[in-house]
């Protein structure tokens, strides 16, 4: 990982740890070493069910709520894209903005 991290950092880019394993290192590794980065709060198709994905969408607005900003992941899957997208424009006009990682690493 530290060789991974230092390319990332040389080349000024920046890492996104998804954290999809329990005992991941990135995000702290990342942040040792001086690389930008950002971790994943929610994994919005964890469950790939419609209902499962929807309850973790209200999760990532929840998260945001919190904490002013939410990373959230999910699968090129149709129902994860369908979900995303029949929940975009209520969410927008709740306030909350979909942005590219690179506007909220190392926030």
């Amino acid at each position: 990982m530290t060789a991974v991290l230092e390319v990332v950092r040389e080349e000024h880019l920046f890492f996104v740890d998804s954290r999809t394993i329990a005992d991941t290192v990135g995000f702290s590794l990342a942040r040792a070493l001086g690389v930008p980065t950002a971790e994943r709060q929610v994994f919005v198709d964890h469950d790939p069910d419609p209902s499962a994905i929807r309850r973790a969408l209200e999760t990532l607005e929840a998260t945001a709520r919190e904490r002013s900003t939410a990373l959230g992941i999910c699968h090129p899957l149709m129902a994860s894209m369908e979900a995303v997208a029949a929940w975009l424009p209520a969410a927008t006009k709740r306030g909350f903005e979909m942005v590219p990682v690179s506007a909220i690493v190392g926030r």
